[in-house]
C-alpha cells in the first residue's frame, strides 16, 4: 500500500507479552519507563471483553487481546506480525484492507459491520477503528475495537423477515402461491434449501414449494422425490413431524441421520451427494391440526442452525399456518358459494319447467268460452304462477348481485315512465287497496337501466300490497328534489318496529315473523331494492312509526345533469287476454323442441289454435330430422335437451342451412346473463326464460318478413 506517511514497524519485545509494545508506541519511544505502566496497560487490555487490536501502518497485527484471538480462531502468538490476508478468507481480508486504507488516508474514525463464521456459527461484529499516533503525532498504525452485535442483528433480521412474510401472506388468498413466495423469501437469507409440504384431505403428502439458488440441485431433489415419494408411514423426517406435530432438528447432520432417513442404499448415496450440513423440519399447525411442514436446510458446512434459529422457524411456521388455514377456509367458502349458485340455478330451472305448460294451458282455456267463475279461477292461477316466477327471478338476482355479476344497461329514462310501467305490472294485485299515484309535474330523467328501475318500484309496491290489508291505502308519489329523482311509496299496513328498521334491507329478513306467514316471500326483495338503487348511485330509506302504523319507503336517485334528447315512453306489448289468431294469409311454420312433453304439447296446441303450422320434437335427433324435412321458419328450442343440448342443436342448424333465414328462439329455465351470452354465441336470435309469455312469442313470429 503506497502511503506518503513514514512507515514504522512496531515489533513486540516479548512475544508472550505483546501488550508491552503498546507502552512503547504510546510513549513514541522504544525505551520502557516502568514495569508498573506496562502491567497496568496489559491488565486493562486483557480485561476488555470485546475484541481489541492494534496494527502497524503496513497492516501487521502488533497487539490483540484474547477476545480478538478467539474471534480469529488463532492463538495470540500466531496472530502477531501477520496480516489480514493470512488470517481471513480473501473476500473478508480485501474488505478489511480497503477500509484500513481509508482510515489512514482520511485519518477519520470508521465504523462497519463484518460477518464472521466462528466454529460454524454466523456472527456479526460492529468494528470501530481509527488511526494510532506516536508521541510526535505521526500516524503509525490503526487501533480498533469490535463488538458482537449478532443477537441484535438476528433480532432485526427476524423482525424484518416476519414483516416481509406477513406481506407475502396477505398478498394472495391462493395459499400455494403464498407458500412458494415464502420459500423464496427465506432463501438464502435463512436457508440454502426451503421445502414446504401440506397434508391433503385424503392423507397424502403433497409438496407445495422447493427453493434453492442452484437449479441443478433442484433437479436432483426432484429426481429423489420421484424415486422415493414421502409416505405418512415413514418412520422419521417429514412424515414423523406431520404425525406428531413436533419439530425435528439436526443441528449437525451426521451419517447416522442420513442412514435413518434413507429408504435404501441408493437413497442414502443420493442424500450424501446433497451435502446437507444442518436441517430443521417444523410443523404447520392451525386450530390444533397439523396441516403441513416446512423444511429448512443448510448445505454449506460453515453454517449450522441454533436453538434461536429453531425458535424463529417455529414462529414463522405458526404465522404461515394461520394464513394457510384462512386461505383454505376462504376457498371452501368460495366453493360453497359457487355450489349454492349452481344449486339456485338448477332449482330455478327445475321449478320453471312445470310453470311453462301451466301458463300455456291457461292461454288455451282463454280461447274457449268460459263462465265468469272459470275466468276468475284462471286469473287466480295466472297470478299465483306469476308470483312464483317473480320469486325465482328475485332468488337468482340476489345471488348475481351479491357476486357482482349484474351489469346495468343504462340509458336516459323518464321517471314517470318507470312509475307507469311498474303500476301496470302490479296491475290487478293492487285493486283491493285504495291506491293513488302522483306523477312528477315535469320530466325527471334518470340515467339508468329501465328494467332494473322498474324492478325497484315493483318490489316496493308488492311489499306494500303484501303487508297492507285489503281496503288499506297505498300511495305512490314521484317528484324532483334538487338534483335527485325521489319516489315515495307509503302504505297504511302493519308497519315496522324500531328494532327491525335497521335490519329491514338485510338478506332473508322478513317483517312478519309469525308462524302464519300467509303473504309468503323469501325476505330478499328489499335486499334487491337496496342493491339496485345503490348500483344507480342512489339510496333508499325506510320510515315507520311502529307496528300497525304503516311504512314509507323513499328512493333517491341522481337525475341526469344534461339531456341531449327527448325521452319517449317505451311501448309495452299488450298482454294476451285470449290468444289472437295469426294472419291467415301467412302460415308460419314453427318447430317446437322440448323434452318436457307437457311443455311441448301445450305450446304446440296453442300455436295450432292460433293458426300457425307447427310440429313437435322431443329430443335433439328428432329435431334435426324434422328441420331437414319440415324446413321451419321458427324453432322454439329448449336448451336442456338430453344427448345434445340446445346450443349444439342450434349450431348444427346454422351449419346445415347457412343461406336460409330461420328464427332460432332459445327457451330455457336458465335465464342468467351467462346463459343468454351462450345462446348468442350458439346462433340463437333471442332467449326466453320459462315460463314464457305467449304474447311475446307471437309478437316476434308475426314480425318476421313475409
Amino acid at each position: 500500500m503506497n502511503n506518503p506517511l513514514e512507515k514504522k514497524r512496531i515489533i513486540p519485545r516479548d512475544g508472550n507479552h505483546p501488550a508491552s509494545s503498546v507502552v512503547e508506541v504510546a510513549r513514541g519511544t522504544y525505551a520502557s519507563k516502568s514495569p508498573e505502566d506496562e502491567n497496568l496497560l496489559h491488565a486493562v487490555v486483557g480485561w476488555i471483553a470485546d475484541p481489541l487490536f492494534i496494527k502497524d501502518i503496513d497492516g501487521g497485527y502488533v497487539l490483540v487481546n484474547s477476545a480478538c484471538a478467539n474471534l480469529m480462531e488463532h492463538p495470540v502468538d500466531y496472530i502477531i506480525g501477520k496480516k489480514d490476508s493470512e488470517l481471513f478468507p480473501e473476500e473478508i481480508a480485501s474488505f478489511i484492507c480497503a477500509s484500513d486504507e481509508k482510515v489512514i488516508t482520511t485519518e477519520e474514525t470508521m465504523t462497519e459491520e463484518l460477518p464472521f463464521a466462528i466454529r460454524g456459527e454466523k456472527r456479526t461484529y460492529r468494528v470501530t477503528k481509527g488511526v494510532y499516533r506516536n508521541g510526535k503525532g505521526d500516524v503509525i498504525g490503526i487501533i480498533g475495537i469490535a463488538r458482537n452485535v449478532t443477537e441484535r442483528k438476528r433480532t432485526e433480521e427476524v423482525l424484518r423477515l416476519l414483516a416481509e412474510a406477513g406481506n407475502v401472506l396477505i398478498a394472495s388468498l391462493e395459499y400455494e402461491k403464498s407458500l412458494e413466495d415464502l420459500a423464496k423469501l427465506l432463501v438464502p437469507r435463512f436457508a440454502q434449501w426451503c421445502v414446504v409440504h401440506v397434508v391433503e384431505d385424503c392423507g397424502k403428502i403433497r409438496r407445495i414449494a422447493l427453493v434453492h439458488a442452484d437449479k441443478k440441485k433442484i433437479k436432483l431433489a426432484d429426481e429423489i422425490d420421484r424415486q422415493y415419494p414421502l409416505e405418512m408411514s415413514d418412520r422419521v423426517g417429514i412424515a414423523a413431524v406431520l404425525r406428531t406435530g413436533k419439530s425435528a432438528v439436526a443441528f449437525d447432520v451426521t451419517e447416522q441421520d442420513l442412514t435413518l432417513f434413507a429408504k435404501d442404499a441408493e437413497h442414502l448415496k443420493a442424500l450424501r451427494g446433497m451435502g446437507f450440513s444442518s436441517a430443521m423440519i417444523v410443523p404447520l399447525i392451525a386450530r390444533e391440526r397439523v396441516i403441513g411442514a416446512i423444511t429448512f436446510i443448510h448445505d454449506d458446512p460453515r453454517f449450522h442452525y441454533s436453538v434461536e434459529d429453531l425458535a424463529f422457524a417455529e414462529e414463522f411456521a405458526r404465522r404461515a399456518a394461520i394464513a394457510i388455514d384462512n386461505a383454505r377456509l376462504y376457498r371452501e367458502l368460495r366453493e360453497a358459494d359457487r355450489a349454492k349458485d349452481d344449486f339456485l340455478a338448477i332449482l330455478s330451472h327445475e321449478l320453471r319447467n312445470p310453470l311453462a305448460p301451466a301458463l300455456t294451458a291457461l292461454e288455451l282455456i282463454r280461447n274457449h268460452t268460459v263462465t265468469a267463475d272459470v275466468r276468475t279461477s284462471t286469473e287466480l292461477i295466472e297470478r299465483q304462477l306469476g308470483n312464483m316466477a317473480r320469486l325465482l327471478d328475485d332468488l337468482l338476482d340476489v345471488s348475481r348481485i351479491t357476486r357482482g355479476k349484474v351489469q346495468l344497461r343504462k340509458e336516459p329514462v323518464d321517471l314517470a315512465v318507470v312509475m307507469r310501467n311498474a303500476v301496470d305490472t302490479v296491475g290487478a294485485r293492487i285493486k283491493k287497496h285504495s291506491f293513488s299515484v302522483t306523477f312528477p309535474g315535469e320530466p325527471v330523467v334518470i340515467e339508468g337501466d329501465p328494467v332494473r328501475l322498474e324492478q325497484i318500484l315493483i318490489n316496493l309496491l308488492n311489499n306494500a300490497i303484501k303487508y297492507t290489508e285489503a281496503g288499506g291505502g297505498i300511495i305512490l308519489c314521484g317528484e324532483r328534489c334538487g338534483d335527485e329523482a325521489v319516489v315515495r311509496i307509503r302504505d297504511s299496513g302493519i308497519g315496522i318496529s324500531k328494532g327491525m328498521l335497521p335490519k329491514i334491507f338485510d338478506l332473508f329478513i322478513q317483517v312478519n315473523h309469525s308462524l302464519a306467514r300467509s303473504q309468503g316471500g323469501l325476505g330478499i326483495g328489499l335486499t334487491l331494492v337496496r342493491s339496485l338503487v345503490e348500483m344507480h348511485g342512489g339510496r333508499v330509506e325506510v320510515a315507520s312509526d311502529g307496528l300497525g302504523k304503516g311504512t314509507e319507503f323513499v328512493v333517491r336517485i341522481p337525475v341526469m345533469k344534461s339531456i341531449g334528447l327527448a325521452v319517449e315512453a317505451p311501448k309495452k306489448e299488450a298482454g294476451m287476454k285470449g290468444a289472437v289468431m295469426a294472419d291467415s294469409s301467412v302460415r308460419r311454420k314453427v318447430l317446437v323442441v322440448d323434452d318436457n312433453a307437457d311443455a311441448a304439447n301445450s305450446m304446440g296446441k296453442l300455436l295450432e289454435v292460433c293458426g300457425y303450422d307447427m310440429k313437435i320434437a322431443y329430443d335433439s335427433e328428432e329435431a334435426l330430422d324434422l328441420a331437414d324435412s319440415y324446413l321451419p321458419d321458427i324453432v322454439l328450442l329448449d336448451i336442456g335437451l338430453p344427448t345434445r343440448d340446445g346450443y349444439q342443436v342450434a349450431r348444427e342448424i346454422r351449419k346445415r342451412y347457412p343461406g336460409r333465414r330461420i328464427l332460432l328462439v332459445a327457451v330455457s329455465g336458465y335465464g342468467q346473463d351467462e346463459d343468454k351470452r351462450k345462446s348468442r354465441e350458439a346462433g340463437f336470435d333471442c332467449h326466453f326464460t320459462k315460463p314464457i309469455d305467449f304474447a311475446s312469442i307471437k309478437n316476434i313470429i308475426d314480425k318476421l318478413p313475409r
